[in-house]
């Protein structure tokens, strides 16, 4: 079952990467990137919209089906099948395994998800006890070069202090990234217009991160005990009916019951047995 630390991670990442999306899909290009020129390509860029944790139906090259369920998932209406973003977080996962899954995402798919961004982050994570530790976190981005062929690259970045990265150049995605092959030729008119910058702050990485380490550092701090509920109170059934209460008695016999009688005296209620009433 994922962590707290995990979800909290995917959550920050998954609203990382949408916003960065929608910021290029709405920013005015100029100079090398004429506004007009990318209209079209913005307006791709702004039908992408997130899937979150699905289940993702793959094929291997032998044919065998395979179901997958990614952290975060981003999908575009010319193929709703497939996302074309994969997002995944290894948490007390090998770097390796995260790397063998982003490679059988790629070729499973059949080249319809464009992209694997993987971060992998140290395993327990903790809040550094001085801003010299060794706090680092790695990003990886996988995408398929050639057909058969992956390029993958690595960003590594400390993340207990965010604002020594506000600096730092930014994690460069494109729109091809996130646009399936058959919106590509819709809205491109060059190479050049299909690389349109999606930037990912790396400061912004490191604060997801960083909350993350002191969520852990709070639950490892304060750890919940639980505790065992006293059983329910069993209350006595009762109903009423007008003026008329019936009391129920569980050890009278129903001929002892229809041989009594309840009347309301006054504001209270009295029990009157029938004369003739023998035990």
């Amino acid at each position: 079952m994922p962590s707290l630390v995990h979800e909290t991670v995917v959550d920050g990442l998954e609203a990382l990467i949408a916003d960065s999306i929608d910021r290029a899909a709405g920013r005015r290009w100029r100079g090398r990137y004429p506004s007009r020129h990318f209209e079209k390509t913005k307006a791709e860029l702004g039908k992408v919209w997130k899937g979150r944790s699905g289940v993702v139906d793959l094929i291997d090259s032998e044919g065998e089906r395979t179901r997958r369920e990614p952290d975060g998932t981003f999908y575009h209406p010319a193929q709703p099948s497939l996302p074309t973003l994969v997002l995944e977080v290894a948490y007390s996962q090998s770097q390796p395994a995260l790397s063998r899954l982003a490679e059988r995402y790629l070729l499973d798919s059949g080249g319809g998800i464009r992209c694997v961004v993987g971060l992998d982050l140290p395993f327990p994570l903790q809040v550094p006890s001085n801003s010299s530790s060794d706090a680092t976190a790695t990003l990886s981005i996988w995408r398929l070069s050639s057909p058969g062929s992956i390029s993958r690259i690595d960003h590594s970045f400390p993340f207990h202090d965010p604002d020594a990265s506000a600096f730092v150049s930014p994690i460069r995605l494109s729109a091809t990234d996130v646009l399936p092959a058959s919106a590509l030729p819709k809205c491109a008119f060059s190479a050049v217009e299909m690389n349109i910058p999606i930037l990912i702050p790396i400061s912004s990485l490191a604060a997801i991160v960083q909350s993350a380490a002191n969520r852990a550092h709070e639950l490892a701090a304060s750890p919940q005990r639980l505790v065992a509920s006293s059983p329910p109170t069993a209350f006595r059934k009762r109903s009423t009916v007008g003026c008329v209460r019936e009391v129920k008695r569980e050890k009278r016999s129903p001929a002892q019951r229809r041989m009594t009688d309840f009347c309301r005296v006054g504001k209270g209620l009295r029990e009157v047995k029938v004369k003739g009433w023998v035990k």
